[in-house]
């Protein structure tokens, strides 16, 4: 193993060279992300979705792996002799526009590897540079077929993944997306019909909650301690919110509740988050489980049949 104090001193993630580029990568990802949902969900223009979309993906990824690999920049600039830099010359360099980064594919090799992307995501990506080349390199004649069906996929696709929804997320409170694509194109995209089918389907490979959000049936629970939504991007901690059936529609998993105050509130009303009907759900302070009914009625344990008093429930 080298010697640290041997190593030249840019060769470690200064703080100021990491923020300097991440700052950039990232503002430059939302307003071209930003751009291509506006034309996916507007006009459907091909040549816009595929050169925005794709640039927005490679710059993301670039800052992922700024972020989460310990070599940090040294993993993104291609000039290998400028690792050699110092802080100074490396921060001119930057400011001068100097500075050549990873390509595309790497990129996308980088996050196969590191988030165990599966193989329809891959081709998704793949694809998607295939399109940028055309327009590059011969021009766009004729639009490819179901640009805007394989965009909105490739968007689920990739904040399907938690590690990717956490990396956007800073400074963005639990919800990036509609920070990130503006209010009106978040509303459109939550209510389009085809991308939230798509949400929902790529949920179903999980155990499926209702978001609390954007009320589709896209909430997930990861290894982070934490549920995020596959459709609106939200993401609330593991501890705080608790499910429950309906008792109504039968619908599983679309009853929520604050799990951290019901039982200094012993009971609270929320509506199903699939069928809008008003129930009540409480603690119960006989054997402490938490049940729901429905709004105006007996409140009735369905474990041990004592209602909200403690009192034996005869029926």
């Amino acid at each position: 193993m080298r010697n640290k104090s041997l190593l030249p001193t840019a060769f470690f993630a200064s703080p100021t060279i990491v923020q300097m580029l991440d700052k950039r990568l990232r503002a430059t990802f939302r307003d071209l992300f930003k751009h291509a949902m506006f034309h996916i969900l507007g006009d459907k223009n091909a040549l816009q979705i595929i050169i925005n979309l794709q640039i927005a993906v490679e710059l993301l990824g670039k800052s992922y792996i700024l972020n989460n690999s310990p070599m940090s920049w040294q993993n993104i600039i291609l000039q290998k002799s400028y690792q050699n830099k110092t802080e100074a010359e490396l921060i001119k360099l930057i400011n001068d526009n100097k500075i050549h980064t990873v390509g595309y594919v790497d990129v996308i090799k980088f996050l196969s590897n590191n988030l165990g992307l599966y193989q329809n995501i891959i081709a998704l990506l793949e694809e998607f540079q295939t399109h940028r080349n055309q327009i590059v390199h011969l021009g766009i004649i004729k639009e490819p077929l179901n640009i805007t069906d394989d965009a909105l996929l490739l968007v689920i696709e990739l904040f399907s993944q938690f590690e990717i929804i956490f990396h956007i997320n800073e400074d963005m409170k639990n919800n990036p997306f509609e920070l990130l694509i503006g209010a009106e194109s978040f509303s459109q995209l939550i209510h389009n019909t085809n991308y939230v089918e798509k949400a929902i389907q790529k949920a179903e490979n999980d155990i499926a909650y209702f978001c609390i959000s954007c009320h589709h049936p896209t909430l997930i629970y990861n290894n982070c301690d934490a549920f995020h939504c596959i459709c609106c991007g939200m993401i609330i901690a593991s501890d705080s919110i608790a499910y429950l059936n309906c008792p109504i529609c039968k619908s599983n998993n679309s009853v929520a509740y604050d799990a951290l105050n019901i039982e200094r509130n012993f009971s609270i009303k929320y509506d199903c988050l699939n069928c809008a009907y008003d129930l009540e759900i409480f603690s119960c302070p006989k054997c402490k489980n938490i049940s729901v009914s429905p709004a105006g009625e007996s409140l009735i344990c369905s474990f041990c049949k004592y209602d909200l008093y403690g009192n034996e429930y005869m029926a």
